[in-house]
């Protein structure tokens, strides 16, 4: 789980006996934008980049987070919306993707959600069309400063 940055120290003081009881489950990450030791490498991490390892999939609403993680990680984002939102849009335009996205408007949709990615042969093949998105689509991942100021250098001569 993480909350907005801006709102992180209070969303998780205003939910704290929520967190305490998400917490007795062995996979649940609060992710809180610290550093953290990892315990078998004992080296410090950033919370996000552990809970994109050990996820499985995350939860969220239709911020730049639910294309950061797919992207990252190669795992789907279960997008929650309410019922009359349809994602991320400008002019009927959505920025919805049915590679990476599962859309969820309810407790019942996101256990659904969940069962889909329970089965280890479905989150392999998102993994599988994820990836191949992220080759076909994103460019220059991994050394964008570069190739921007290559592009810099080329327009100034």
């Amino acid at each position: 789980m993480r909350g907005h940055p801006i709102l992180v120290e209070s969303e998780k003081q205003k939910n704290t006996k929520k967190l305490l009881k998400l917490q007795e489950y062995e996979n649940f990450i609060f992710d809180n934008g610290n550093l953290c030791e990892t315990l078998k490498a004992k080296q410090k991490v950033d919370s996000l980049s552990l809970a994109m390892y050990k996820s499985f999939a995350l939860l969220c609403d239709s911020s730049s987070l639910s294309y950061t993680y797919p992207l990252v990680s190669l795992k789907p984002a279960i997008v929650l919306l309410s019922e009359a939102e349809v994602g991320i849009g400008i002019e009927n335009i959505y920025a919805y993707n049915k590679t990476m996205h599962l859309i969820a408007h309810n407790d019942s949709d996101i256990r659904d959600s969940l069962k889909i990615l329970s089965n280890i042969d479905t989150l392999q093949k998102y993994k599988q069309e994820i990836q191949k998105y992220r080759d076909d689509e994103i460019y220059n991942i991994g050394n964008s400063s570069e190739f921007i100021a290559l592009k810099i250098k080329e327009i100034l001569g």
